[in-house]
């Protein structure tokens, strides 16, 4: 009864902050605005439809979808590894989107004085762009081909752990190179994208991070009764007739897909990948996954359009959403877990 409570307390919030957040932007929006475009969009004004349909609905959605898919693949990577502080991080999904962000902006930038035809495209490369969504993710698919090839090779997920790690270093080091060597002009435009946001995504690009995200969820919910069982460990998993091995290809493909690809297109954003999972089992008291995923996922959304509705707020653009996402969930995990423990 209680889980019934959290889930329609949870969802019911997140419907208001959804359409309460349609209202925020550079230029306020009245909510009779937000109710009319979806139920009698003739009465509005050709700004106020064009704003709903290329800027406030993608942002808020994108904040909705973006939230859920971090603390999901989080919550995967916990379990794959029994280790509070996996993520998607630490097995390089990101840092590998990063790298694809970065070749795409900064190495290119290099061979500008060989080819000055490069600026010209370059400098048309937007911090939301496609471009970057597209070179993010085949960041992503890179660093996921090299797991994949090692994941078939090994018995214990904890040296896959240690290898995404190395990954991560190897990217990290790979890209101050390319930081180092980059324009100032090139450096801004991945700077920017490096601080997260869910602004400048355009209805087009939708689909995309709509389908990807879709993907990983369905593969998320395909393992749960896998998942359940490997919670007591990997030897005690096959005991019970798992194959472990094509479980944890499937988890890094999901990963991959609900990471990854937020990542490509809203950049990195802190917290919710390591913390909602840890939130939602103090909170539900629970370690079941058909419990724990899509109470993380709604608690991941609930976080990060609070996060948008705040820095879209403060200044007539947004700030960057990851700069909030620690300073609104951190407090509240310090809260949740003083609390667990009285």
């Amino acid at each position: 009864m209680k889980t019934v409570w959290y889930f329609t307390l949870g969802i019911s919030v997140l419907l208001i902050l959804y359409f309460y957040g349609l209202t925020i932007g550079s230029q306020s929006l009245d909510i009779s605005v937000v109710f009319n475009y979806f139920w009698s969009s003739e009465k509005l004004m050709d700004f106020e439809l064009l704003t709903m349909q290329e800027l406030r609905i993608p942002r808020v959605t994108v904040a909705l979808l973006a939230g859920g898919a971090l603390a999901v693949s989080g919550l995967q990577m916990q379990t794959l590894f029994r280790n509070p502080l996996a993520g998607p991080d630490v097995m390089g999904v990101n840092a590998g989107a990063t790298l694809g962000v970065a070749l795409a902006v900064m190495g290119a930038s290099l061979f500008s004085t060989i080819f000055p035809s490069i600026n010209d495209n370059l400098s048309s490369i937007s911090y939301h762009s496609l471009t970057l969504a597209t070179a993010g993710s085949l960041g992503s698919l890179f660093v996921l081909l090299l797991l994949f090839t090692v994941s078939w090779r090994l018995t214990d997920s904890v040296t896959l752990l240690i290898l995404g790690l190395l990954f991560s270093y190897i990217i990290s080091a790979i890209v101050s190179v390319l930081q180092f060597f980059s324009h100032p002009s090139f450096l801004k435009v991945f700077v920017v994208w490096t601080m997260g946001s869910t602004s400048g995504i355009t209805s087009g690009q939708m689909p995309y991070l709509f389908i990807s995200i879709l993907l990983g969820l369905i593969l998320s919910i395909v393992t749960i009764p896998a998942m359940n069982i490997m919670l007591l460990g990997d030897m005690y998993a096959r005991t019970l007739g798992v194959n472990v091995k094509r479980t944890r290809v499937l988890v890094v493909l999901s990963t991959t897909l609900l990471s990854g690809t937020v990542t490509a297109f809203c950049g990195p954003i802190s917290f919710l990948a390591i913390a909602v999972p840890h939130m939602c089992r103090l909170l539900l008291k629970t370690s079941q996954h058909q419990i724990l995923l899509p109470a993380t996922f709604l608690l991941g959304s609930l976080l990060l359009v609070i996060s948008d509705i705040v820095t879209s707020s403060i200044t007539s653009f947004s700030l960057p959403i990851t700069t909030f996402t620690s300073l609104l969930g951190i407090p509240m995990l310090i809260w949740i877990i003083i609390k667990g423990r009285k």
